[in-house]
């Protein structure tokens, strides 16, 4: 840890920011533990170290703030990356946080007309951009699960996707 940086450190884990600490060639300086728990309550995490280390390179060389999003089976992130002088830490570092974001969806109208989807199939397909399973669709609509099969199966082919955790971006109009 850069000697100056210790004050810092204090201070991101007293505000509770979902955020690492990096030098300057994006090696892992500090990470929040406010950060571990939000990495840690997604089954992806190592995708989204991926996203923080690669926000800051790009923050590193552009010398300027950069942001990303990413999007996980069950979540939506920001990753926000900026220098940090070397007056607050001891050297020039990068901060980068990561911020939780809700998902913006195409409305259902728009869904319908683009996909041809019908209202039972959008709601499957809004059930599994949250990561449901088959049988959690089932019970959440009171259908058996063949018949969640069957209008799963239907969501993919209009979407025109081949696997169940490409629905939510298909549904964002990625």
């Amino acid at each position: 840890m850069f000697p100056e940086s210790h004050a810092f450190v204090l201070l991101l884990d007293a505000m509770s920011i979902p955020a690492q600490l990096l030098d300057w060639a994006a090696r892992p300086v500090h990470e929040t533990a406010a950060l571990h728990r939000l990495i840690q309550a997604d089954g992806e995490s190592g995708r989204v170290r991926d996203a923080i280390f690669d926000v800051g390179r790009q923050a590193g060389r552009a010398r300027r703030a950069i942001h990303g999003d990413l999007r996980t089976r069950t979540e939506c992130y920001r990753v926000i990356g900026s220098p940090v002088a070397a007056s607050l830490t001891g050297e020039d570092a990068i901060l980068v946080s990561v911020q939780r974001v809700d998902p913006i969806t195409l409305a259902d109208a728009e869904l319908r007309t683009r996909f041809r989807l019908t209202p039972r199939e959008l709601q499957v397909a809004r059930l599994l951009a949250r990561g449901l399973s088959n049988e959690e669709i089932a019970a959440t609509l009171q259908r058996s699960r063949f018949t969640v099969r069957r209008h799963t199966e239907r969501v993919l082919e209009k979407l025109a996707i081949q696997r169940r955790g490409q629905v939510g971006s298909r549904l964002m109009g990625i």
